[in-house]
Parts: C-alpha cells; sequence; structure tokens
C-alpha cells in the first residue's frame, strides 16, 4: 500500500505532480562561468527524469549578478537567459516530469573570488566563519531592490517554463541570515522580533506572486535547527514555520545546519543520524 500511495499523483498548488518521488536540490556545478546551462547540466536532469522522478528541484538560481555563493551557479536574472532554460523545462516535460526552481542569495556565504568581486552582503556587519569577508550590511532601500530582483527571477522563471519556485531560506545563507538572531542584528523594521525578521521573507514572497499569478506553486526551503553553539533550536522553527503557512507558502522543504565549519553536522546527508534534530 506505501509503494502504490508513492506512484499516485498529488498537487502543489496549481501543479499536479504524476507520482510522489521529488529529487530535492543539489549542486550539480555543472552550470558554465556565467552561470548557463551546459550539455552535462542538462544530461544530468534528464537522467533523473528518465528515471521516472515526478518532481526535479533544482539547485540555487542566482537573482543579480553578483547574487552568488560559487564559480558554476546557475542564475536567471535577463531575458537573454530564457531560451535556454525555455529548452532545458521543455525537455524535462517530455518524460511527464515537473520541474521547480530554487532562489536564493548566498548573503555573507560568498566571497569575492568568486561573485565577480563583490563585497559579500547580509542583514548585519558579521562576517561568515568560513570565508571571513566582513559583509557590507544592507541598507533599506537595497533591500528593496533585492525584493524587486526576486519577482524579476521569478517572472523569467514562469517565462522559462518552470512550474514552480522553492525559495531558498536555509543553510545560513542571506535570507536565512535575515531569521536568525546569530546573523539578524538590525534595529530597524528588519531586525529584532519575529515578525521584522520575516519581513524581508514575506516582502519577496508577495513580490513573487505578483509576478507569477496565483496559481504557481511557491515552496520554501528552511533549517530546522542552525547547529551552532548558540543557534535556533526547533521550537522557534516552528513558530517560524507558522508564520510561513500564513504568508501562502504552498509546502516547505525541511533541511538543517548552515556552512560553518564549527557545525556537529553540516547538511542533513545520508550520514545524518536517523530522526537527527
Amino acid at each position: 500500500m506505501q509503494i502504490k500511495k508513492m506512484l499516485t499523483p498529488y498537487q502543489i498548488n496549481g501543479c499536479e505532480i504524476k507520482n510522489r518521488f521529488v529529487v530535492p536540490a543539489m549542486v550539480s556545478n555543472l552550470c558554465d562561468a556565467d552561470g548557463n546551462l551546459t550539455k552535462e547540466f542538462y544530461e544530468y536532469h534528464r537522467a533523473k527524469a528518465q528515471g521516472g522522478w515526478g518532481l526535479i528541484i533544482t539547485e540555487d538560481f542566482g537573482v543579480n549578478p553578483t547574487g552568488v555563493g560559487y564559480k558554476n551557479c546557475i542564475r536567471l536574472y535577463d531575458e537573454k537567459q530564457v531560451p535556454q532554460n525555455q529548452q532545458f523545462t521543455k525537455m524535462i516535460h517530455s518524460y511527464g516530469t515537473k520541474i521547480f526552481a530554487q532562489v536564493f542569495h548566498p548573503g555573507r556565504q560568498t566571497n569575492a573570488s568568486v561573485n565577480g568581486g563583490a563585497q559579500p552582503v547580509a542583514a548585519s556587519t558579521i562576517p561568515d566563519a568560513a570565508n571571513r569577508q566582513v559583509p557590507h550590511q544592507l541598507t533599506v532601500n537595497e533591500i528593496h531592490t533585492l525584493v524587486k530582483q526576486f519577482g524579476n527571477t521569478a517572472r523569467l522563471l514562469k517565462e522559462a517554463g518552470y512550474d514552480g519556485i522553492e525559495l531558498h531560506l536555509a543553510h545560513g545563507y542571506l535570507l536565512a541570515g535575515f531569521l536568525s538572531l546569530r546573523q539578524n542584528r538590525r534595529t530597524d523594521e528588519y531586525g529584532g522580533n519575529l515578525e521584522n525578521r520575516l519581513r524581508i521573507v514575506r516582502e519577496i514572497y508577495h513580490e513573487m506572486r505578483r509576478e507569477v499569478g496565483l496559481n504557481f506553486p511557491i515552496t520554501a526551503r528552511i533549517s530546522t535547527v542552525e547547529d551552532t553553539i548558540d543557534g535556533r533550536k526547533f521550537p522557534e522553527t516552528m513558530a517560524i514555520i507558522k508564520e510561513l503557512e500564513k504568508i501562502g507558502f504552498d509546502g516547505l522543504s525541511l533541511s538543517n545546519s548552515e556552512y560553518t565549519p564549527y557545525t556537529p553536522e553540516i547538511i542533513s546527508s545520508g550520514f545524518t543520524p536517523r530522526g537527527y534534530t
């Protein structure tokens, strides 16, 4: 009966998926240095679609030229990038598989050697333990610009034929940093209490929703715990999850931790103990 259930279709907002097998977002590092799709990227995902997966979620799309966390990071912020993505989604759809695009900004978890020489940005001027470059604290006007950039990428993703979006709120990246009391020391409307720390997420969601319409799936990925000495614990995550549901997200992908060298379990993997929180 469990196997039969796995093979039945299910719905995420306006998107029907043929079965319950999902490939979560995983970095392939198979794009070129400008974030363009390559033959290797196509074939990597083709193999999964051919294998019968109902839903594939891509790795993290950058929303502007410097918002990338590694050299070959995929990105979509210009109309010129749409045609190659249209070819890609058409190929995935030919196997009856649906494809969501994860969207992110690395925040402080990048450095000038991979993001075009830009200073990393973050909620506050607290450096990442691995990259160690002091980030620029985003101004309110810069936050408003970034919100628009997320909306623009959402519009282009829909135009390119993607079936949904997963907004990345996990693993210590920019939006995770705004949610985190460890990273977010702001005293304006984007810091302090939970409502303020969620403000940028709420604004991005509504900007994306305005661009893609009511029936297009928008989901989120969040770390259940930060897994650092003074990091967020599960009870606060539950409060955040309840707020994400109120905002309107159509689904959640739960992961854990952030990318820092002093975490006991860096990112959830096959080696993570069963039931680990």
